[in-house]
């Protein structure tokens, strides 16, 4: 198939997609690292909320390891999704973008974006509970509403792929009778 020159759209789009997986590579690795530093200034922390005329419950920097390393988690499916778009819109620039591959990346996303979803949720009651007692009195807001466009994009997605999948198997179909 034919490379599409200089498409502004899909420049564009390539430069934002790298962008945002830089942007979560730096977020992964600093909460990665900021999991064992929590426990190693464990005594820092535990000061400074005493300061603040707080204090560290029981149970704290277990949940707050727990918590770090469960938006890491999230954040790690991110790039995932990204990696997939960013296939994706390379097949498009080639010229060629209903292949079996990219029904397979759309499937993947909408699944990376259900865990990213219900991880979402998962990591809103430890998050709050930590927001609460790190937090200056009323400044705690950690937000875990239900956003339909989340649940919007997954089924979109799910559709988009099964789209692909059908492109692919009649372009299969074309090529065969010709």
């Amino acid at each position: 198939m034919s490379v599409i020159p200089r498409d502004p759209l899909l420049t564009a789009l390539r430069a934002i997609i790298w962008f945002a997986i830089g942007i979560l590579c730096f977020a992964a690795f600093v909460l990665v690292v900021a999991s064992p530093l929590a426990l190693i200034f464990q005594s820092e922390i535990v000061g400074e909320l005493v300061k603040e005329g707080k204090s560290a419950p029981p149970g704290f920097f277990p949940v707050l390891i727990v918590l770090l390393l469960g938006v890491a988690a999230l954040v790690i499916m991110g790039i995932y999704f990204f990696w997939d778009l960013l296939a994706i819109t390379d097949t498009v620039r080639d010229g060629d973008p209903f292949i079996p591959e990219n029904a397979a990346r759309l499937t993947r996303m909408a699944w990376l974006m259900v865990a990213i979803y219900v991880g979402g949720f998962i990591v809103t009651v430890p998050g709050a509970w930590i927001a609460n007692i790190a937090a200056d009195a009323g400044d705690a807001n950690f937000d875990g509403g239900f956003d339909p466009s989340g649940v919007i994009l997954v089924l979109v997605l799910f559709v988009l792929a099964r789209v692909f999948r059908k492109g692919t198997e009649m372009r299969e179909e074309l090529e065969g009778t010709v």
